[in-house]
């Protein structure tokens, strides 16, 4: 995929991996391109910057639409790169205030701003399954 005047090679975002019950909050990392060989830092990142006792669990990256004016899309909007994934419920407390010096939203703050219309259809029909709000 190209992104930012470069070829990347992204995590796609998978709804279809099972998805232990006890990941409970859908967060949103703007901007943020995780390519399939970096999900191991990743991971560790995670780890180690939010002091989490479990792992993440990623959906991968989706590739914002762009803006729309008189029917036509509107030029250099769209085609940013966000990083979805999954926080356990037991790591949500350590997570929650540091997560914002990085930009991380919640799924729910996401939608109830109404900015989740920037992402494909197909990914928010599978999300709603995923992860109702």
């Amino acid at each position: 995929m190209k992104y930012d005047d470069r070829e990347v090679d992204v995590v796609p975002y998978d709804f279809d991996q099972e998805r232990d019950e006890a990941y409970t909050q859908m967060c949103v990392w703007p901007a943020t391109v995780v390519e399939p060989d970096e999900v191991d830092k990743v991971q560790e990142w995670f780890g180690e910057m939010f002091e989490l006792e479990h792992p993440i669990h990623i959906v991968g990256c989706v590739l914002t639409k762009p803006d729309w004016n008189n029917g036509k899309a509107v030029k250099d909007t769209g085609g940013r790169c966000d990083f979805f994934f999954f926080v356990h419920g037991a790591d949500i407390g350590k997570f929650a205030v540091p997560r914002l010096q990085f930009g991380i939203r919640w799924w729910e703050d996401v939608v109830g701003n109404k900015s989740h219309t920037i992402y494909p259809s197909k990914f928010l029909k599978q999300a709603r399954e995923e992860y109702s709000w």
